[in-house]
């Protein structure tokens, strides 16, 4: 396995040189100290890293101007600093840090940081494989579908990628609070092969730990988008998380075509409405001719209420096969995730659509052959304050 390199920055030698060293005692990481803060743009320009670990003690403000000052995109970064310091950790996060640990956390705990960063999976392990989430029409709720399954798999402990690859009108990006320093269209900067490291950079980072490729911010930027690099970037994103996500335009243009070709498993979202039924039956249709095997593919019921007209005999009838999931209309938590881009999770913690998501994504490891993973823990409070500090950040924005 080719071993990657992480650049360790910070003030005390002593304590670069521990880190690093326990960093590479599993053989997998190549690990630099850096405690000169000015040297850091060289050394990124001349070699860029795989990630950089950034210790943020009394003069964190220094360190935290010699990542600003990197050139775009910058390596992703953990940082190490008091939690206390609330202006600091509002900085770092502006900043994209993948995770802000305790000042003295110990190397265990940023080897597992850098671990959800995906560098230190072994080539060939056991993964979940590529979902692509497809609505029937506009407006049964794909997208809500797709980054609140990415979010659940995550704090499920399976990491998880979510490429927006509705060029024109994506908006993964809002349902995740997140504004993308780059997109789908960067790929086509790239000359080239792409290759995990560089992409890794185009990534940006949920404060959960999802990684989102986000679609073009300009409808006209859907243009620079080509399938070829779309299908490079999905084959890397395999590898670089345990699952990655795909949530589709429904025009059937190439990148879909493409993305459904590398797709493992297809959600196909629709809710008990008839024209969206009528649309499901027809996607169901088209995919057969495709030549998707039906077992790849599963119907995913939205929005399902006790007063719904159609029921779910109905629609086994209506589309000639058994729907495989079934999630509760909660409309209410449905507003609060889309209008405010929050975790399920955190906007409502006991809403039976969070328990429905939960057995969709256990689902999803066994129709991949796979074990049920263990029930999602509650969010810590570290990750609870990012999230409150992240919000209050984009307030004043």
């Amino acid at each position: 396995m080719e071993r990657r390199e992480v650049v360790v920055v910070g003030e005390s030698q002593e304590r670069l040189v521990a880190l690093a060293t326990a960093l590479e005692a599993g053989g997998r990481l190549v690990a630099t100290s850096l405690a000169d803060p000015g040297s850091l743009p060289a050394r990124v320009a001349s070699r860029p890293p795989a990630a950089l670990v950034v210790e943020l003690g009394e003069k964190a403000d220094l360190f935290l101007d010699a990542v600003e000052s990197l050139p775009m995109p910058r390596p992703p970064f953990v940082a190490l600093g008091a939690e206390d310091e609330s202006r600091t950790v509002l900085r770092t996060l502006r900043l994209g840090a993948r995770h802000y640990l305790p000042l003295d956390a110990g190397a265990e705990k940023v080897v597992a940081a850098l671990k959800e960063l995906g560098l230190l999976d072994e080539p060939g392990a056991a993964s979940g494989g590529v979902v692509a989430v497809l609505g029937a029409k506009g407006g049964v709720g794909a997208t809500l579908v797709a980054t609140q399954l990415a979010l659940t798999l995550q704090r499920m402990g399976s990491p998880a990628t979510l490429a927006d690859l509705d060029l024109r009108q994506g908006d993964a990006s809002l349902y995740l609070d997140l504004q993308p320093a780059h997109s789908l269209a960067d790929l086509s900067h790239r000359e080239g092969r792409l290759d995990g490291t560089w992409l890794e950079t185009v990534l940006q980072a949920h404060p959960s730990g999802v990684r989102l490729l986000a679609a073009p911010p300009q409808p006209e930027d859907a243009e620079l988008v080509v399938s070829e690099r779309v299908t490079e970037a999905i084959e890397i994103a395999r590898e670089l998380a345990s699952w990655t996500l795909l949530d589709l335009a429904g025009d059937f243009g190439d990148v879909s075509l493409r993305a459904l070709d590398l797709s493992d498993e297809v959600l196909l979202v629709t809710t008990t409405e008839i024209p969206s039924l009528h649309h499901a039956h027809a996607v169901l249709s088209l995919l057969e001719r495709l030549g998707l095997p039906g077992s790849r593919v599963h119907v995913v019921v939205n929005r399902v209420g006790g007063d719904d007209p159609v029921g779910l005999r109905e629609v086994r009838e209506f589309l000639g096969r058994p729907c495989d999931a079934r999630l509760p209309d909660d409309a209410a938590a449905s507003r609060e995730i889309v209008n405010y881009g929050r975790a399920l999770a955190d906007a409502a913690p006991r809403s039976p659509l969070g328990s429905a998501l939960e057995e969709l994504a256990a689902r999803l490891h066994e129709w991949r052959g796979l074990a049920r993973p263990p029930a999602a823990p509650p969010a810590g409070r570290l990750d609870a304050a990012q999230r409150w500090l992240r919000n209050r950040l984009h307030g004043a924005d």
